[in-house]
């Protein structure tokens, strides 16, 4: 969100020689914005784990789902959901990035989608609050 990761973009301006495309898409400069939210791969895995979710917001930019989020009226236990799905999904197109970009190792959109909702369940399912709701429990549990 403060734009301070290392991205090629800033890379470039501090002088370092490198190609500039994003490494998952291959298509487009690689900056924060495009990596995590226009980059075709990152697009695919967000539409995926929304449609999963069942989450129903037509943007795909940071700034606006943390802000649709925050402000919809919805359930608390789903919003820490939701802020849940989109911070795992950053992490895990990060980790691709870093695979690819050190390592040489890609892996598919499908498998960064099914680690993210890996991710998702298993740290929800540590920290659901007992006074959960029984429909977000279940909401939950039918994921």
């Amino acid at each position: 969100m403060l734009n301070r990761l290392k991205t090629k973009d800033r890379l470039l301006k501090h002088g370092l020689q490198m190609n500039e495309l994003c490494c998952p898409c291959d298509e487009q400069a690689e900056s924060v914005q495009h990596l995590f939210f226009e980059c075709t791969v990152a697009v695919k895995c967000l539409q995926e784990i929304k449609q999963w979710l069942t989450w129903n917001v037509v943007s795909s930019n940071l700034p606006t789902l943390l802000r649709w989020t925050a402000r919809a009226k919805i359930l608390k236990f789903r919003k820490k959901v939701y802020t849940t799905a989109v911070a795992g999904l950053v992490y895990n197109i990060w980790k691709l990035r870093n695979n690819i970009t050190w390592q040489g190792v890609s892996i598919t959109s499908n498998r960064v989608t099914e680690e993210t909702k890996w991710g998702i369940k298993t740290r929800i399912a540590l920290f659901t609050p007992k006074k959960t709701k029984e429909v977000d429990k279940e909401w939950f549990n039918e994921l």
